[in-house]
């Protein structure tokens, strides 16, 4: 877990762990930030439910908090254009 920020607002965020790395610290972040509408796959996929619908995550993707606009999922390489690390 860390906190990133844009120019705008501070957000948490969490890279979804690859194939082959252990969920266990992303399920605890989750559990911190209250993230229960969310289904995984075996394939490390996850598929979030949000106010705009669902959303689906791949390995190296990141989950995004905002306590305003709550989660969300941005592909790695548009999270490294737009966050970077507070």
């Amino acid at each position: 877990m860390a906190k990133y920020k844009n120019r705008n607002h501070q957000i948490e965020a969490f890279q979804l762990p690859f194939e082959d790395e252990s969920p266990e610290e992303f399920l605890k972040w989750a559990n911190e930030f209250d993230l229960e509408n969310f289904t995984s796959e075996r394939n490390g996929e996850i598929c979030i439910k949000t106010v705009s619908g669902e959303v689906i995550g791949e390995p190296g993707d990141f989950v995004l908090y905002d306590e305003k606009q709550g989660f969300t999922v941005c592909i790695k390489e548009m999270f490294n254009l737009i966050y970077s690390p507070e």
